[in-house]
């Protein structure tokens, strides 16, 4: 959580805290991933979530795991983790609230 809230903070996203969580919009989460790009963080994973009455449903549908990507160089993990990332945000509903699991190798 420490790294994710660091980050959006230093690029001036908008997050939201949830108990010891640190959310995203989908669009957001775009700006996140684009960021990490920036300063050379690599993505491990995205949770997607619903959130309905003060309530967080997670939704495995829209569940990523990219840490099989990290036995990879460096440079291949982070290419290869922020592309993916990026895909699977595209087609994600805007509905969505992310929480992102962020490597710093």
């Amino acid at each position: 959580m420490e790294l994710e809230e660091a980050l959006a903070r230093k690029e001036g996203i908008d997050f939201i805290v949830w108990g010891n969580a640190i959310l995203f919009t989908t669009s957001n989460a775009k700006l996140a991933v684009q960021a990490c790009q920036r300063v050379g963080l690599g993505v491990l994973g995205l949770d997607g979530f619903y959130t309905t009455t003060g309530k967080r449903q997670p939704d495995t549908e829209w569940t990523a795991d990219f840490s099989s990507l990290y036995k990879l160089t460096r440079p291949e993990f982070q290419l290869e983790s922020w592309q993916k990332a990026l895909d699977f945000l595209a087609k994600a509903p805007e509905e969505l609230v992310w929480e992102l699991v962020l490597a710093d190798q």
